[in-house]
C-alpha cells in the first residue's frame, strides 16, 4: 500500500486520522478500514503468509526481510506473531533468559523474580528470548 510517494502520503494521512480520533468508529469500538487502506485477512496465519510469503526460503535475504514488518499495538500480540513466525523458519531454537538477581536481598521480597519475569515493558526484550541462527532480530 505504501509503494510510491502518493500512496505513502495517503497511508500517512489515514494513520494520522486514526491516531487523532478523526476516523469514525463502529458501535463495537472498532475502526472500519476502507478497502484501499490495507489488505484484510481473517487469521494470524493469513497475515503472516501475506507479509512473509515463503519465509522458510527467504528469511536469510536481508533486503527481503527489511521490506516487511507487522505492527501491533499490544506486545502480547507481537510475541504471539513472532513465535508463530519463528516456527516457520528452519533451524534449532535457542532460548536466552534475562538475569533475575537482586542487588539488595532484603528488598527481593518486594519484587519477586516471578513477577519481574512476567513484565513485558516496551523497548526491552522479554524475559525468555527465543532466537534461531540466521533469523533477523
Amino acid at each position: 500500500m505504501r509503494d510510491g510517494v502518493e500512496n505513502a502520503q495517503l497511508f500517512s494521512n489515514r494513520l494520522l486520522e486514526i491516531g487523532e480520533g478523526r476516523l469514525s468508529v463502529q458501535s463495537s469500538d472498532k475502526i472500519k478500514f476502507p478497502p484501499e487502506f490495507c489488505n484484510l485477512v481473517s487469521s494470524i496465519e493469513d497475515l503472516i503468509d501475506e507479509v512473509y510469503f515463503n519465509i522458510s526460503q527467504n528469511f536469510a535475504d536481508l533486503s527481503w526481510s527489511c521490506e516487511r514488518t507487522i505492527l501491533a499495538p499490544i506486545n502480547e500480540d507481537l510475541l504471539e506473531i513472532n513465535t508463530r513466525i519463528l516456527t516457520m523458519i528452519p533451524g534449532a531454537v535457542t532460548e536466552y533468559r534475562s538475569f533475575d538477581t537482586v542487588v539488595d536481598a532484603d528488598k527481593a521480597v518486594n519484587f519477586p523474580p516471578e513477577f519481574l519475569n512476567s513484565l513485558d515493558p516496551s523497548g526491552l526484550p522479554p524475559h525468555r528470548l527465543t532466537l534461531k541462527t540466521g533469523c533477523p532480530i
